[in-house]
């Protein structure tokens, strides 16, 4: 008896010790690694073409010189959250613009400010929760970042079209939203995940080879233990069946990170309009450097849409 004590000791405790590494190296706030990723230039696409690199710094440039107003709000559950506003000479839209896990709006969004602003585009850069300067000790994979959007679109006081843009997690959060509010004249989701579940079942067997089950099951616990929410409530698929805002979404053929599966799951369960754009050659967050063309025709011509007709 005294055995199979120890031995249940042990694995309740392998188990707890691997949920609190999961939660620590996927949910929370990791101060060291953004720095590091800063200073490196590292992140999900290091080994990208020389001159698509050359286009991120130039835009990195053109964005610091830009003249702006400093945002903040603070969140349902208290938390400070700051952002930018960039004012372009004739703006006929306002653009939301949400960043990637553990980035910034500027690291994500820089190869496409200059055509936003060139079509008439009023840009709103947030710093997600537990990013940047904002506060939070917690990423939640959209469960939270969504309830933040909608707060950040409570602070838009204009009679323009506003759309939601989000990469990556934050292309997930905004597609959280699209069913919540009638504001929201589209949303533009881009190599977005279909749920946190989903995302990390697969980054866990190609990272660490583990099986999904019980360290899924156990991660969960840890976030509604420290981090306050659901895997559940990250999950697109539930929220795009009721949709109501229109959706375009890009994606990445070689994306590795967040495979473009995601991107079809995502399409298939939408019931508003929609329209997909696949991208071959392009990885994560990669397809409007791979095609520039082609994905700011598809955005203009979904401005185009959105703004002279009705949503479907």
């Amino acid at each position: 008896m005294k055995d199979k004590l120890l031995l249940f000791g042990a694995i309740t405790g392998t188990l707890l010790y691997s949920g609190d590494r999961l939660y620590r190296f996927s949910v929370a706030r990791d101060i060291k690694k953004i720095t590091r990723r800063k200073k490196t230039g590292t992140g999900t696409h290091p080994e990208i073409p020389e001159e698509w690199r050359r286009k991120r710094e130039e835009g990195k440039e053109e964005l610091q010189s830009l003249s702006h107003e400093e945002c903040m709000i603070v969140s349902k559950d208290g938390l400070r959250l700051y952002g930018a506003y960039y004012r372009c000479s004739d703006p006929k839209r306002v653009v939301l613009c949400a960043h990637g896990y553990r980035g910034t709006a500027e690291g994500d969004f820089c190869d496409k400010v200059h055509f936003l602003r060139e079509a008439g585009c009023d840009l709103l850069l947030i710093q997600q929760r537990a990013c940047g300067n904002s506060e939070g000790d917690a990423i939640t994979f959209g469960a939270r970042e969504s309830e933040d959007i909608l707060e950040w679109l409570s602070t838009v006081k204009t009679d323009l079209p506003v759309y939601l843009y989000g990469i990556s997690l934050g292309a997930s959060s905004v597609l959280l939203c699209a069913d919540r509010t009638k504001q929201i004249h589209g949303i533009i989701a881009d190599c977005g995940f279909s749920s946190m579940h989903d995302i990390l079942a697969y980054l866990g067997k190609r990272w660490m080879h583990l099986p999904s089950f019980p360290f899924l099951q156990i991660l969960d616990g840890f976030c509604r233990v420290r981090g306050h929410f659901r895997m559940k409530d990250a999950d697109c698929i539930p929220v795009l069946k009721q949709a109501k805002a229109p959706v375009l979404f890009f994606h990445g053929e070689k994306d590795a990170f967040v495979t473009a599966d995601n991107a079809l799951r995502n399409y298939d369960a939408c019931a508003s309009y929609k329209k997909l754009v696949l991208v071959n050659g392009a990885g994560h967050n990669e397809s409007h450097l791979c095609e520039p063309a082609r994905y700011e025709k598809e955005v203009l011509e979904f401005f185009a849409h959105m703004e002279g007709g009705a949503h479907v």
